[in-house]
């Protein structure tokens, strides 16, 4: 029964902890192509219309030089 008691032991500590580094957030980065050009367009494929207003659909980010899909 002692036994189980002391299966912990209490150590000498060697300096304080490395400071973690925070984590970057909310950061936005340039939507860079292969063509190398950074400008985009968003595009909205399969709209359609009810009561005059369009609706539905996805949503595409495209390269505006070469048409590639970047999202």
């Amino acid at each position: 029964m002692s036994e189980e008691l002391n299966q912990f032991k209490v150590i000498e500590g060697g300096g304080k902890p490395k400071p973690y580094r925070k984590r970057v957030r909310g950061q936005s980065e340039p939507l860079i192509c292969k063509c190398g050009s950074a400008a985009s367009v968003e595009v909205r494929l399969g709209r359609m219309i009810r009561d005059g207003k369009p609706e539905g659909g996805t949503k595409q980010i495209r390269c505006a030089d070469c048409g590639t899909v970047l999202i």
